[in-house]
């Protein structure tokens, strides 16, 4: 009865100081209405102390109608800021829009100015700009090019507009790193020689995925075996080492290949040992004779390497009669026979979308000899996998904190039981914690350790539109 009391007197502060930011918009008058965000950001957090004591329908009701409020006040406040050419202003208030409601539209405006502060220019072709930049320059230019990446990737779903902007994000990481000059100054960018125990290593070190280390021992040993009667004289098989992938998101099927691609390099089977990572709209072209080109560009990129074909399905997926996807995989199956030698291609995706899509193409079933699967983490790992990310990011959790988290996956497991994310889950949650913990040091009061996430990162995560789910299950 406290609690309803409660919420009928922070109901009526709400629409009060709603009316009042109103008010103040209509003149635009930022002072008056930072100073009202201000009293509606205490009215917020009041409602958060509240949840603690009792889960109540009303509240949590409330709750999520002042974080839209607030997303669409910052944003339009991001908006002006632009207008006036105030970049740094308005990429701090596009944070905000995040945090309080994380949409794709608000992420897009976010990671787009990330890069007008950074001076890229997004009407222009990424090759155009590498002039502008200096060596001194680079490495601050390269972390905000990451950074804007990471913020398209906190949005689950994207459109065109996303794919685009990525597209183009990672366009211009390639050009930096492909710059004789740039590439001096860049860090971490020169590949890493791996001896066979080196990448064996790496794969033990993985979390779970006992079936799939096995899978790739297994290999491992074949290939040793047959180059070892090669090199005795004995008829051996040529090697053929093209492989499907089946597992639901986040399963670590991109990490063993890129795992994958170091082993077969440091057994002398690729000379590079490089993994070009690709998708449907990175083969597939929008008009005749578009789709060879595109492909082949794409096969060239991974001569001597690995070329993984995420969400292969896709390919075929389509049922306009006018779709060049199988153009797109007819030049992969010529391209898996011509450079056998020098080339290893990886096919990856749900597994009975994999299992049709194989069966569709007789040159496809003939040529991919392996087929790893890849099972769904279990809560335990999934919570390794959350220490560890943890500990590379420099963050620590409370108790408190890592209860909510457990709950968080939990729930999600039992609500998508075939499709809840898996280790993208859990680094997707982590990441929206430490946006958390970015608003809550900025708009709270009283010193705050910077590498510690406490008990209301995590529920202001839990509270939000992404991680609520049908069912509700205290752990």
């Amino acid at each position: 009865m406290i609690i309803l009391d409660k919420y009928h007197l922070i109901e009526e502060s709400f629409y009060s100081i709603q009316d009042d930011i109103l008010e103040a918009f209509k003149p635009y008058d930022e002072q008056l209405i930072s100073h009202h965000l201000f009293r509606l950001n205490r009215v917020y957090r009041k409602i958060q102390q509240l949840l603690k004591e009792k889960q109540a329908a009303q509240l949590i009701h409330l709750q999520l109608t002042i974080q839209q409020f607030l997303a669409k006040c910052y944003s339009e406040m991001a908006y002006e800021d632009e207008k006036r050419h105030n970049l740094l202003a308005a990429q701090a208030k596009w944070l905000q829009c995040t945090t309080f409601e994380l949409t794709e539209k608000y992420s897009i405006s976010y990671a787009k100015t990330i890069l007008r502060c950074a001076n890229f220019l997004l009407n222009q072709a990424p090759f155009e700009q590498i002039d502008y930049i200096t060596s001194y320059q680079a490495n601050q230019k390269m972390g905000d090019l990451i950074r804007a990446k990471l913020v398209l990737q906190s949005v689950t779903h994207h459109s065109e507009d996303a794919k685009l902007l990525n597209h183009w994000i990672n366009e211009m990481i390639l050009c930096m790193e492909q710059s004789p000059e740039l590439n001096k100054v860049l860090p971490g960018n020169k590949q890493e020689e791996h001896t066979i125990s080196q990448a064996l290593h790496e794969l033990e070190t993985l979390i779970g995925l006992q079936s799939v280390k096995q899978s790739i021992y297994d290999l491992h040993h074949w290939i040793s075996f047959t180059k070892m009667r090669q090199e005795q004289g004995f008829k051996a098989e040529k090697l053929s080492l093209h492989m499907v992938f089946t597992g639901n998101p986040g399963s670590g099927k991109t990490t063993v290949a890129r795992i994958v691609a170091n082993i077969l390099k440091a057994l002398g089977i690729l000379t590079s040992g490089h993994l070009v990572e690709v998708m449907r709209g990175d083969l597939v072209g929008e008009y005749i004779g578009h789709t060879a080109v595109k492909t082949l560009g794409k096969l060239a990129e991974a001569k001597n390497g690995v070329l993984f074909i995420d969400e292969a399905y896709a390919l075929t997926r389509a049922k306009n009669s006018n779709d060049f996807g199988m153009e797109a995989v007819d030049t992969i199956v010529k391209a898996m026979e011509d450079d056998r030698d020098t080339l290893v291609i990886i096919l990856a995706g749900y597994p009975k979308e994999m299992e049709s899509f194989i069966k569709s193409n007789p040159g496809l079933a003939s040529r991919f000899k392996y087929t790893i699967k890849f099972p769904d983490y279990t809560l335990e790992e999934q919570l390794e996998i959350l220490e560890l990310m943890l500990k590379q990011k420099q963050y620590r959790m409370t108790a408190s904190a890592k209860k909510i988290a457990k709950r968080i996956i939990s729930r999600n497991m039992i609500d998508s039981p075939s499709n809840h994310g898996n280790g993208r889950l859990v680094r997707n949650m982590l990441e929206d914690a430490i946006l958390k913990k970015a608003t809550y040091t900025l708009t709270t009061e009283g010193e705050h350790e910077l590498d510690l996430l406490t008990e209301e990162v995590l529920y202001a995560v839990e509270s939000s539109d992404r991680y609520r789910v049908r069912n509700q299950v205290d752990v």
